[in-house]
C-alpha cells in the first residue's frame, strides 16, 4: 500500500455525512509520509533484553567451566542461581571452597604417607634394638653355659680349639644395656610423629630430618645386633668342630673348658716369663762381652788419638803453608789483572761499564738501560743474571743491544755498532768485551770500577 492510497485520518469517511462535491474537489490530499516503526535493534527496551540475555550466557558458560574443573562438586552442588532470582549475588563461591577442601585433604593424605613412613622407620629402629639386646643377652648365657657344660669339655681336650674359643670370647661385643640407647633416642625422635599420626586432620610433614636420625640410629643399631650374631657364630663353630671329635671317657668328669683357658692363660704368662728372663740374660751377657771389649778399644784409641794429635798439629802447620802460598798467589794473580786492567786499550774497551750514570741494564736481560735512583758504574751482578755475559750469541747480541741502542734516556757512552745486527764487523770486539767482563769483574768490583 503506497502513500496514496492511504486513508487520511483528517477526513471524515462515515456515510451519515454528506460531502459537497464542490467542497471535495477544493481539498488537496495529504502528501506526507505516514508514521515508520523503527526496527527492533533501535527500540530503548532492546538494551537492557541485550544485557539480560548476556549475563544468562555468563552464568550457564560459569557454572560449566565449574562443573569441568571439579567433577565431585557437580552431584553435590546445588544448581546456579537464577539472574532473576531472590539473591543479588552473581558468583557462588561454593565450586572455590570445595576445591580448597580437596587440596586440604591431599596435603592431609601426604602428611599421613610421610607420618607413616617415618613411624615404620622408628619401629625398625626399636626392633632391631629388641633384637640385639636378645642377642647379646643369649650369647653371654650360652657363653657361661659353654664354659662349664659338656660341650666345653669337649673343647677343652684339644688345646687348638680351647685357643680358638678363648680368642672368639675375648672378642670386643656390644653389651646388652648399649642398645637401651638406641631404644631411648628413637622413642624420643618419634614422639612429635606419633602425636602428628593420631590427630586425623594434622598436616605436619617436616619428617626429612626425623628420617635421617632414625635411619643412622638403625644402621648403627644393626651393625652392633650383626657383631654379637657374628660373635655366636664363631662360638658355635668352635663347639660344632669338637662334636665332630671322639668324647673322652668320663666326660663328665673331665676339666671344664673355663679350667683349660685358665691353665693355658697360666702357661702362657710361664712361658712369656721365661722368655723375659732368657732375653734378660743374654743381654747381660751381650753387656759383660762389650764392656771388656769397650775398655781394650779404648786403650788402643787411646793410642791412636795421641798419634792423630801429633797428625793433625803437623797438618794444621802444613795447611798453614800452603794457605800462605795460596794467598801469595791469588794476590800475585790480581796484581796482574790489575796491571792489564790499567792499559788503555782494556781501559778504552770497558768505558761505558766504568762511566758513571743512573741507568742499569734491564732486569730479565731486556737488552736496554734502565733509569734508577742511585749514580754509579755499572752493576756486575745486572750483566751475569741479565744473560750478558753468556758466552753464546744471544748473549752477544744482549750486550750489543746494551751498548749501541740509541736510548735518549741512557746517560753513559755508547758504541757506534748498529744496536740490532750481529756481524763480523763488530763480533770479535763484542767477545773481546765479554771475555774482559768475565776476567775482570770480581776485581773490578772489589775496585769499585764496577757496581755490585
Amino acid at each position: 500500500m503506497n502513500a496514496n492510497n492511504m486513508p487520511n485520518p483528517s477526513v471524515n469517511t462515515t456515510t451519515s455525512q454528506t460531502v459537497n462535491p464542490a467542497e471535495q474537489s477544493i481539498e488537496r490530499p495529504d502528501l506526507r509520509p505516514p508514521p515508520q516503526t523503527p526496527p527492533w535493534y533501535r527500540r530503548p527496551t532492546a538494551f537492557y533484553y541485550l544485557v539480560a540475555i548476556g549475563i544468562v550466557a555468563w552464568i550457564i558458560v560459569r557454572s560449566f567451566s565449574t562443573t569441568s574443573s571439579s567433577p565431585s562438586s557437580a552431584t553435590t552442588d546445588p544448581p546456579t542461581q537464577s539472574v532473576t532470582g531472590s539473591s543479588p549475588d552473581l558468583f557462588d563461591p561454593k565450586p572455590d571452597a570445595a576445591a580448597a577442601e580437596s587440596a586440604r585433604k591431599a596435603r592431609i593424605a601426604a602428611a599421613k604417607v610421610a607420618q607413616r613412613r617415618t613411624t615404620d622407620l622408628g619401629e625398625e629402629v626399636l626392633t632391631t634394638a629388641s633384637e640385639g639386646q636378645f642377642e647379646a643377652t643369649q650369647c653371654e648365657r650360652e657363653l657361661a653355659l659353654i664354659l662349664d657344660d659338656d660341650s666345653g669339655r669337649r673343647i677343652a681336650t684339644k688345646p687348638d680349639l680351647v685357643r680358638a674359643f678363648r680368642a672368639v670370647s675375648e672378642l670386643e661385643r656390644p653389651q646388652s644395656t648399649e642398645f637401651d640407647k638406641f631404644k631411648t633416642l628413637a622413642t624420643t625422635a618419634l614422639e612429635p610423629v606419633r602425636k602428628a599420626a593420631a590427630n586425623p586432620d594434622d598436616t605436619w610433614d617436616a619428617t626429612s630430618n626425623t628420617a635421617k636420625v632414625l635411619t643412622e640410629l638403625r644402621s648403627e643399631a644393626r651393625s652392633r645386633r650383626d657383631a654379637i650374631r657374628s660373635a655366636r657364630a664363631r662360638m658355635q663353630s668352635v663347639v660344632s668342630l669338637a662334636q665332630r671329635e671322639p668324647a673322652p671317657e668320663r666326660l663328665a668328669s673331665a676339666k671344664s673348658l673355663r679350667e683349660a683357658i685358665r691353665e693355658l692363660e697360666q702357661k702362657e704368662a710361664e712361658e712369656l716369663a721365661t722368655a723375659v728372663h732368657t732375653a734378660r740374660e743374654k743381654a747381660r751377657e751381650e753387656v759383660k762381652v762389650l764392656l771388656a771389649s769397650t775398655a781394650a778399644e779404648s786403650i788402643r784409641l787411646a793410642g791412636q788419638a795421641e798419634a792423630k794429635r801429633e797428625a793433625a798439629k803437623a797438618e794444621v802447620s802444613r795447611t798453614k803453608i800452603d794457605l800462605e802460598a795460596d794467598a801469595l798467589k791469588t794476590q800475585a794473580a790480581k796484581e796482574r789483572l790489575r796491571a792489564k786492567l790499567k792499559t788503555p786499550e782494556v781501559l778504552q774497551d770497558l768505558a761505558i761499564f766504568t762511566a758513571k750514570g743512573y741507568c742499569q741494564p734491564g732486569q730479565g736481560g731486556t737488552g736496554v738501560f734502565e733509569k734508577t735512583d742511585v749514580f754509579g758504574p755499572v752493576s756486575f751482578t745486572r750483566l751475569k743474571t741479565g744473560g750478558y755475559l753468556d758466552p753464546s750469541a744471544d748473549g752477544l747480541k744482549k750486550l750489543l743491544r746494551l751498548g749501541a741502542e740509541p736510548t735518549l734516556s741512557n746517560d753513559r757512552p755508547k758504541w757506534k755498532f748498529n744496536a740490532f745486527r750481529l756481524d763480523q764487523s763488530n763480533e770479535e770486539y763484542l767477545k773481546r768485551v765479554q771475555g774482559l767482563l768475565i776476567e775482570l769483574g770480581p776485581l773490578m768490583v772489589e775496585d769499585r770500577l764496577l757496581a755490585r
